[in-house]
């Protein structure tokens, strides 16, 4: 759920660098803030699941549920060369099930739906109907993060039109 650290940990993985000069070269291509704490500690996945847990699962909960929030900020290449030994890559996950909540790097097979790289997100949904559901999407960028932008603006204006439609009496002739 955050593409950023997807990044830092590709280059990492791919051009066996550290985290720091991940994150450099992430910013200079506009992908990462200049501030990247919420993303690398977590912070940002964790609210992310949360609202998701809240929007799809109907729960009630709050960032004080979660369970346990992890970040990258301690994973090297050694870490991610491990891995690989294993068939295996180390994402950032957010997990919310009936007992857990919670966001923490994980050990992801190669091959998995949801081992996906550069500026891709993965969502993966399981379902009683539809069983397993997985979307794929581009996730950092300034032109990605505008265009959510403007159509969670969208939305939101959408939402309060029809809301105050609502609210108008009905017509009587």
């Amino acid at each position: 759920l955050n593409a950023t650290t997807n990044v830092i940990l590709t280059k990492m993985s791919e051009n066996r660098c550290s985290l720091e000069e991940a994150i450099k070269e992430a910013r200079e291509k506009g992908i990462c803030e200049t501030d990247p704490t919420y993303d690398l500690n977590g912070t940002d996945t964790a609210c992310k699941i949360v609202i998701l847990a809240n929007a799809l699962m109907e729960k009630r909960v709050t960032y004080r549920d979660l369970q346990k929030v992890g970040g990258i900020e301690k994973i090297t290449v050694e870490d991610l060369r491990e891995a690989r030994k294993k068939g295996c890559t180390i994402k950032l996950v957010g997990l919310v099930d009936e007992k857990r909540l919670l966001v923490e790097p994980m050990l992801v097979p190669l091959n998995d739906k949801i081992c996906v790289d550069n500026t891709l997100n993965a969502v993966e949904l399981k379902t009683d109907l539809a069983k397993e559901i997985v979307i794929v999407g581009h996730g950092a960028g300034p032109i990605e993060t505008a265009s959510k932008m403007l159509k969670d603006m969208i939305e939101i204006f959408k939402n309060k039109q029809s809301l105050n439609a609502e609210k108008q009496p009905p017509v009587s002739i």
